[in-house]
């Protein structure tokens, strides 16, 4: 990535080295940044949520935008995949390129966002190098789903903001409107992002003319009205589904907390153990590192957003507002309505708060003779080194225990099962079902289905229905009634969600004889066979 020749007019002084430095510093980061987004890619299964995006992709345009209205989310990550998928095919590596592809490019424009902001080689090097080794950031930049594309898009509404509000012209202002509609067509979290735009819109400094600026807000506010207007419906539809069954809990205090921290970069792994000795119980260190962590945070942003400049302090000011309202607001939400707050949700705040935690540089790099107080220099040089260590040992912690969901290992396992003539394949509430269909196909005489939901038709959509009392059970009773199988498997995942008092297992085990129990990685594969047990 090259930098553009001189920062944004009025800014910041350019500090912090030299060009050939600030190049390869940059060069690094990014080169980094791409290994830890691309390697292995493809090697994990799909897991619930990935096998859900491969299931609905598979569908034409059309009966994309049908069936959508069914889900949490709206229609554009989707119809972009099926696009992609169109030319580079169906693989784990395909369905997962695209996000990586996006996550590629937010590097990029972080970069530009923050040398645009910054105006300081050191700080825009510090910002990318953050940006590089955010966990969340690699985390989805390795899932087919669409929370790379609202970090993204995020993103690049950002720098259309700042380089309009600098005297960059329409068009600036015109990709601003379009990334921020776009993604509002992504995920419906984006409603608080949008509220957090226009702020930081209204916000920033300008040379512009009050009168002028003032027309082009309320112009570009209409624009996006108009153009978000074909789906409000299926908005309606989609907020009323979520209110009547939406699985997450409230957040709590500490929970925010958290969520900001992996925000930042910063999210306590076990293998942290070895570094972090001396608490009670894990609960505790982890309490404990949450509110060290927040309160470093705050301490950074704090610096970025009481910077003596007037400009400096506005324009840190729009992008604190950007990062964190939505999180912010989907707290309040959830407090007092339906929880929505989930870390994933917030992906575009990982693309603007590496730019706040390095503005401290930049204001060093701004400060007149004499040199800044010792204090100042000291807090504004080691908050960004600890989150970038941090960040570091957040990272290989991720890349050493996150595994994924292996519905590969279990499709396997169940191909290798002697055929017989008629066999039951269950899933408690079609839970696992689609990404256990990505890579295993029905022999003859089985017959897969989202019992004990009663709901076997396979044709979308789909519906999850949960197995909370014995009375659930009912319509896998009848179907054992009435037909005769000589095989039942019981595939169970998230059980916690989905069958949560074990009560599938629990009628199959007084109704036929266990022969086998297999596990991988939150999977796990009961085979019965029928005729009650012997006592």
């Amino acid at each position: 990535m090259t930098l553009p020749a001189a920062p944004a007019p009025a800014l910041v002084s350019a500090g912090g080295g030299g060009r050939g430095a600030t190049a390869i510093a940059i060069t690094l980061a990014v080169i980094l940044g791409l290994c830890l987004r691309w390697t292995h890619l493809g090697s994990q299964s799909l897991w619930f949520d990935e096998g859900y995006t491969a299931w609905m992709v598979n569908h034409p345009p059309a009966e994309i935008l049908r069936l959508i209205r069914a889900d949490t989310s709206p229609p554009l990550y989707y119809l972009l995949l099926h696009g992609w998928v169109a030319l580079a095919g169906r693989s784990e590596l395909a369905l997962r390129a695209f996000s990586a592809v996006l996550g590629s490019a937010t590097i990029a424009l972080v970069g530009l966002i923050a040398w645009q902001t910054l105006g300081s080689r050191l700080a825009t090097v510090v910002a990318v190098w953050l940006f590089a080794l955010s966990p969340l950031q690699i985390e989805f930049c390795q899932e087919a789903r669409c929370y790379e594309l609202t970090a993204f898009l995020t993103a690049a509404a950002v720098y259309g903001l700042l380089r309009w509000s600098a005297g960059g012209g329409w068009g600036w202002m015109a990709a601003a409107v379009g990334a921020g509609i776009a993604g509002l067509y992504t995920h419906n979290i984006m409603l608080l992002y949008a509220l957090g735009l226009t702020a930081a819109a209204i916000v920033l400094p300008s040379n512009l003319p009050a009168l002028r600026r003032a027309k082009a807000l309320n112009l570009a506010g209409l624009a996006g009205v108009m153009l978000y207007l074909p789906w409000l419906g299926a908005l309606a539809s989609q907020l009323r589904a979520v209110d009547r069954a939406f699985w997450i809990s409230p957040p709590t205090l500490q929970g925010f907390a958290a969520t900001l921290n992996h925000l930042a970069g910063v999210v306590p792994m076990w293998s942290w153990d070895r570094f972090v000795p001396g608490f009670s119980s894990d609960t505790a260190k982890r309490a404990t590192i949450t509110g060290l962590v927040l309160a470093l945070l705050l301490a950074a942003v704090a610096l970025a957003l009481c910077d003596p400049d007037r400009k400096r302090r506005r324009t840190m000011t729009a992008l604190a507002l950007a990062a964190l309202l939505a999180p912010i607001l989907a707290a309040i939400y959830s407090c007092f309505r339906t929880p929505i707050f989930l870390d994933k949700a917030f992906l575009g705040s990982t693309a603007l708060l590496p730019v706040l935690l390095a503005a401290p540089l930049a204001r060093l790099d701004a400060w007149p003779a004499p040199a800044p107080p010792r204090r100042l220099r000291l807090a504004a040089s080691a908050l960004p080194l600890i989150f970038l260590l941090a960040s570091a040992a957040t990272v290989y912690g991720v890349k050493r225990e996150s595994i994924k969901e292996n519905w590969r290992g279990a499709a396997a396992h169940v191909a290798e099962l002697p055929p017989v003539a008629h066999r039951l394949i269950l899933f408690n509430a079609n839970d696992g079902q689609l990404p256990f269909d990505y890579y295993y196909h029905p022999r003859p005489g089985e017959i897969e289905s989202g019992v004990p939901s009663g709901f076997f038709d396979l044709n979308p959509p789909r519906t999850m229905r949960r197995v909370i009392k014995a009375a659930d059970l009912a319509p896998l009773q009848h179907l054992l009634a009435e037909q005769r199988f000589d095989d039942l498997l019981l595939i169970l995942s998230h059980t916690g969600w989905s069958d949560p008092d074990g009560h599938t297992e629990a009628y199959l085990r007084r109704v036929a004889m266990p022969m086998e129990r297999w596990e991988t990685h939150d999977v796990t594969v009961f085979r019965f066979r029928p005729g009650r047990p012997a006592p």
